[in-house]
């Protein structure tokens, strides 16, 4: 029988025998010492190598990073970007400007509560400051755990102020002196009092009527019991010069004593005094001019100590004048005010100072978190406006440019209406270094602006070598002008303007649009004002204003409100407002023509830009939306600001009324919320850049920290929130999920 197809599945091949089909089945196996196989060494010695690579690819890329790590922190560490809400961790280009023009060097000492975790922002200000200049020492001390190095500090505060205090500490201590000299000589004249009190002409009983002391010495023995109660006073009890003394040495002792406190507390005391020896020595010397015989002893005691109180009454007499002829020194008394607050920075230059207070930290509002983090961001760049500001004050601190808000309505500037008010550009240009003065030419004491009963009020004067910046506002209403008498009066004002500007001041002209009413009672102030722009080459259309005419549920409607975030780069002035966005409403037309001024350049600061504009051509039944505009005027951008720089001075005009108010300039920003939170921050950004480049201080035209405040990147949803957060923990894992599937397909496809 053939054998069974089973049997063969017993039989193994030979090594090296072929099967039917011809195939090898059968490998010799090759064993080396040992009995290792030679194919396993081969795969020990590549797992080893490939080990080898990979633990060398690691060790490299860690050195890589190390090395990476070690040049950012030595070289890049303060290179960085902030795209974060309030922009908390760069500086303003306003701020870097300010930083990059300080001639000398600077200590900036932040007397900070290191327990507050509020401040833990401010120390990081003010190591951005410390980074960005090596003019600049930044340290922050805690006046309640570094007490030492605080008393070290104030010391070092008092050694600035030492010799003009040198007067003043004088004559504090010489009425120390007279102090401890009535405390010394006051109980030997109570015990001479003691003994008129008690002579015996008082206490003995008199053998004859004769004897019996008189009206006159019973009237000194009533004298002398009662100046023995006020000198007592003097020396004892709460009021006395004992615990006064004690007091007064405390103070003096401080590395900062309270001067102006102490003089007025040690004249007090100087006065009380001499009034109470004077007042002795006079009673005295008068109370007995003609005693009786029994009475002379005691007349004479009497007269014997008048002669002891009245140089006593004298040296103190002396004192009080020299006291009071040792005026406080002002900034020494603001310095010590400003130290009694809880949080603040103290600038230090060679021979000058400069107080800042910080701003006020909001407190936390459980009920919107989100509107206190942007609260205290804010509060960041307010605090760094005022930094960046007292620095540009210690550097122009012997003749600061002087702004000067000229208002010919008889109205503040810095009032309570919004719509005529300018506080808040006001506020931002003495945080950057200037002087603000306000000018109301005419004040109206009857019959109005111009009547009868106008009253005229003379200009600032600036400081010889001073610059000024002359704001004139268009702040003028119909009811507020009686009479053509102020078209002269503003003549007077405009040739003010020209002298100065003739000096090498500045001048800015805000117009507004014609308004037939108001001018039926200006007479031609209006066209002095368009002849002074115009000898400058600047002529505002008053006549015209600028619309956008569009279609609106099939109806033509025209616009006058105009966002602008396109700026002239020509000028700093504007070209410093980078992406900012500001708001002009009902602007007028501003073409720029031949001056009569020789050397007049002219700079471009707002055009408005856009498709159908055009200017108005009158009115249908008085609705300005249905304006009927000129055809003829439509263009695709219209000028509204411009700047004109001559030798004699330089001169901007801004043919828009509202734009730097208050109404503008902080409209969006919630009440009591810090600056920087406003809709349309270029408005009060253009106003002081604008002043700067008038005022010659173009290094302070940048970007302040206000308009950093304005948030790139705004607060987040909570349900934006949330879904990031499912973003993060389910999003990223399935991301690597489907990568690493990807490449399991692909390489098994290959």
């Amino acid at each position: 029988m053939p054998p069974s197809d089973s049997s063969n599945t017993h039989e193994s091949a030979r090594p090296g025998q072929r099967g039917e089909t011809g195939v090898v089945v059968g490998v010799r196996e090759t064993k080396g010492k040992g009995g290792r196989q030679k194919g396993g060494g081969n795969q020990f010695r590549r797992r080893l190598a490939y080990g080898a690579n990979v633990s060398g690819g690691l060790v490299l890329a860690v050195a890589v990073v190390l090395m990476l790590n070690v040049i950012g922190f030595l070289h890049l560490r303060d290179r960085y970007v902030d795209a974060t809400a309030g922009r908390p961790h760069v500086l303003s280009q306003r701020t870097l400007a300010v930083l990059d023009e300080l001639e000398g060097d600077y200590r900036l000492v932040a007397l900070l509560d290191a327990a507050d975790p509020g401040n833990r922002r401010r120390i990081e200000l003010l190591e951005l400051f410390n980074a960005a200049s090596p003019a600049l020492k930044v340290e922050a001390i805690d006046p309640a755990s570094q007490f030492e190095r605080h008393r070290a500090f104030e010391r070092s505060l008092h050694e600035m102020f030492d010799s003009s205090l040198r007067p003043l500490r004088q004559a504090v201590e010489e009425a120390v002196e007279q102090l401890d000299a009535i405390v010394e000589r006051t109980p030997p004249v109570l015990e001479r009092l003691g003994a008129i009190e008690n002579d015996e002409l008082f206490t003995r009983e008199p053998a004859r009527p004769q004897l019996a002391p008189s009206q006159a010495a019973t009237e000194l023995r009533e004298q002398v019991r009662a100046a023995q109660v006020r000198l007592r006073q003097l020396t004892a009890g709460s009021q006395g010069f004992v615990q006064a003394r004690t007091a007064l040495t405390e103070q003096l002792e401080r590395p900062l004593p309270a001067y102006g406190e102490l003089r007025n507390e040690l004249a007090g005391h100087l006065r009380r005094a001499r009034d109470e020896y004077d007042t002795l020595a006079r009673r005295l010397r008068t109370a007995m001019t003609r005693p009786d015989r029994h009475e002379v002893a005691i007349a004479d005691e009497a007269r014997m100590l008048a002669i002891v109180a009245e140089p006593i009454a004298a040296n103190l007499e002396r004192a009080l004048s020299r006291l009071e002829r040792a005026r406080p020194v002002e900034e020494y008394e603001q310095l010590l005010a400003m130290l009694a607050r809880e949080d603040v920075l103290v600038l230090l230059g060679a021979d000058r100072l400069r107080t800042v207070p910080f701003e006020p930290r909001p407190e936390d509002d459980a009920r919107d978190g989100r509107r206190s983090e942007a609260e205290r961001a804010d509060t960041q760049s307010t605090d760094e406006a005022r930094i960046t500001g007292a620095l540009a004050r210690l550097e122009m601190l012997d003749n600061p440019p002087m702004a000067v808000f000229i208002s010919a309505s008889g109205t503040s500037p810095f009032g309570d209406n919004p719509v005529t008010s300018y506080r808040n550009v006001a506020r931002r240009l003495v945080s950057t270094g200037f002087e603000v003065e306000q000018w109301i030419p005419f004040v109206a004491a009857g019959g109005g602006i111009g009547g009868p009963g106008e009253r005229r009020t003379p200009p600032p004067q600036p400081r010889p070598g001073q610059r000024a910046v002359w704001v004139l506002l268009p702040d003028l209403d119909a009811g507020d002008v009686d009479g053509h008498m102020f078209e002269t009066r503003m003549k007077d004002v405009l040739d003010h303007l020209r002298d100065r500007l003739a000096m090498g001041d500045g001048a800015m002209l805000i117009t507004r649009r014609h308004d037939p009413v108001l001018a039926a009672q200006l007479g031609d102030a209006p066209s002095a004002i368009l002849g002074f722009l115009e000898a400058w080459g600047l002529s505002p259309r008053l006549q015209q204003t600028i619309y956008r005419e569009r279609r609106s549920y099939g109806r033509t409607m025209n616009e006058s409100v105009f966002f602008i975030d396109r700026w002239p780069a020509g000028l700093a002035v504007s070209g410093a407002l980078q992406a900012q966005i500001g708001r002009f409403g009902m602007p007028s037309p501003l073409e720029l023509t031949s001056p009569d001024i020789t050397g007049v350049r002219h700079h471009e600061l707002v055009r408005i830009h856009g498709p159908d504009l055009r200017t108005d051509a009158g009115s249908e039944g008085g609705d300005p939306t249905r304006m009927r505009l000129d055809p003829a005027t439509q263009r695709d951008a219209f000028l509204i600001a411009a700047a004109a720089e001559a030798p004699t001075g330089r001169v901007i005009a801004v043919a828009e009324r509202f734009w730097a108010t208050d109404r503008l300039t902080e409209m969006g920003r919630d009440p009591g919320a810090p600056a920087g939170t406003e809709n349309y921050p270029a408005n009060a950004e253009l106003f002081v850049n604008s002043v700067c480049w008038l005022a010659g201080v173009d290094s302070l035209i940048a970007p302040s920290p206000m308009s950093l405040a304005v948030a790139r990147i705004g607060p987040v949803e909570d349900d934006t929130r949330r879904a990031l957060q499912w973003l993060l923990a389910a999003g990223l894992p399935a991301v690597i999920l489907l990568a690493g599937s990807t490449m399991w397909l692909i390489r098994r496809r290959g």
